[in-house]
């Protein structure tokens, strides 16, 4: 499954990518911002990619052919009609670019258009002031200190306009 946005990709990650991911999921700049900050085995990273479930979509970031980042949909939970989103960039030199955004709203697109979701949400720590603006921009407003979650409720109120925006500032976008 590959997803296009304004030229970037998403595609859904393979046994193939999982070392790669491994490595760069191990590296301090990524670790540091992580909920989970134990060293990953390669047999660790192969028993949680065998424990994805079909509702769980990984994405690489992929940028000039280039995997960047990567970018996932989780923990689905069909009852509420949610999922969790997370991200993370590891090319250094598209960090504050409009890469993550495009890919971001590309996720958001498929969560709620072909998903869909009713909610998204993003579990950010509370020191890291540069993920929760970054999310806070993109719609999510923070519901709990205790839990540091954000969450997107209205697609239409929150995300739409966003597209919208950036549709005009890039009018050779795709849709997913």
């Amino acid at each position: 499954m590959i997803l296009e946005f304004s030229g970037i990709q998403l595609q859904r990650i393979s046994k193939d990518d999982i070392e790669m991911l491994r490595t760069w999921r191990n590296d301090s700049k990524i670790v540091s911002h992580m909920f989970f900050t134990d060293f990953i085995t390669p047999a660790m990273q192969v028993q949680w990619f065998q424990s994805l479930k079909a509702s769980d979509f990984y994405f690489l970031i992929i940028y000039k052919g280039k995997a960047i980042g990567l970018i996932n949909l989780s923990q689905e939970n069909l009852a509420e009609k949610s999922a969790y989103a997370g991200l993370f960039i590891y090319e250094e030199k598209y960090l504050g670019s409009p890469i993550p955004i495009l890919a971001s709203v590309s996720l958001l697109r498929f969560a709620f258009e072909e998903r869909k979701l009713l909610v998204v949400k993003a579990k950010v720590q509370n020191q890291n002031l540069h993920a929760i603006s970054y999310n806070q921009e993109l719609g999510f407003e923070k519901v709990s200190d205790f839990e540091w979650q954000l969450h997107i409720a209205n697609f239409q109120q929150k995300t739409v306009p966003l597209i919208r925006k950036l549709e005009k500032l890039f009018p050779n976008i795709k849709k997913p």
